[in-house]
């Protein structure tokens, strides 16, 4: 196809949702106010008592946390575990794009919540920290993660009751894009170690070694927080980023929220490690 067809086609598709309307206005309509919003609260000023989200400055606050989080949870549980869930929905129904403000919303059930917290007492733990944390697909759309450092073993199954909830929940959720191996992640510093990370301080080099498989769920996380290494903002990234952030920032919406002991986990681990 040439490239002035497939510039066309592609100026056309993303169209059709711009006209998509939620709370009052369009998604373009949105994504103008929000761009606008976003000018007035950047370039960041010294005195500023907040950092304001859709920053690369939140990107990496957040991650590193999620590192000192990741580092003290290794450093003090006996029996250290990391689990990942991947919830997804389709966008779509039939030849129609879905509202995304009630696609995003089903991902907040709170029988998701709860089927989390029976299947993490099933399973005996009782110390964990973790995030959920919603990312951007290509479409503009909303998809969930839900990521946890566990002191204890677990197992796949221990987490089925979340997937199945999540699927019976979310009216755009399947059964088929939610396979158990693909949708939970248990890992273990007892399966092999990873290879070193790019740029890690030499002090740090056995520790990662030590963490095996454990140590690729902040990387994971990291993957999933769309404005981290961008220039400036949410703006720097891809237009699917952009819009999704624009459906949060019009819905005032979070897209992350600790769990368990995050918060203090983090705060007794202040540096930043590679």
């Amino acid at each position: 196809m040439p490239e002035e067809e497939l510039a066309e086609l592609s100026a056309s598709i993303w169209a059709d949702r711009n006209d998509i309307s939620f709370n009052g206005q369009t998604w373009g309509e949105w994504a103008d106010d929000f761009g606008e919003w976003l000018s007035a609260k950047l370039p960041l000023r010294k005195n500023r008592t907040s950092t304001p989200r859709f920053t690369v400055q939140k990107a990496n606050y957040r991650y590193a946390r999620v590192k000192s989080a990741a580092r003290y949870c290794f450093e003090h549980f006996d029996r250290p575990h990391t689990v990942w869930l991947s919830l997804t929905a389709r966008s779509r129904k039939r030849d129609d794009w879905v509202n995304p403000a009630i696609h995003d919303a089903e991902f907040r059930s709170g029988a998701v919540k709860q089927a989390l917290y029976r299947s993490r007492k099933k399973a005996g733990i009782d110390d964990y920290a973790g995030v959920w944390l919603h990312a951007p697909r290509t479409e503009w759309y909303s998809h969930k993660h839900i990521a946890l450092w566990v002191d204890g073993n677990v197992a796949e199954e221990d987490f089925h009751p979340v997937i199945k909830s999540h699927v019976h929940n979310h009216r755009y959720a399947d059964k088929s894009h939610h396979q158990y191996g693909d949708a939970i992640s248990i890992r273990s510093p007892d399966e092999y170690a990873l290879a070193t990370p790019a740029g890690s301080s030499q002090s740090n080099r056995g520790i990662d070694a030590e963490r095996g498989q454990t140590a690729g769920l902040t990387n994971e996380v990291g993957d999933n927080i769309p404005v981290l290494g961008a220039n400036s903002d949410i703006r720097n990234c891809s237009q699917g980023a952009f819009m999704w952030a624009t459906m949060l920032w019009a819905l005032d919406r979070k897209y992350w929220q600790p769990l368990g002991e995050f918060k203090k986990y983090a705060d007794r681990k202040k540096e930043c490690y590679g």
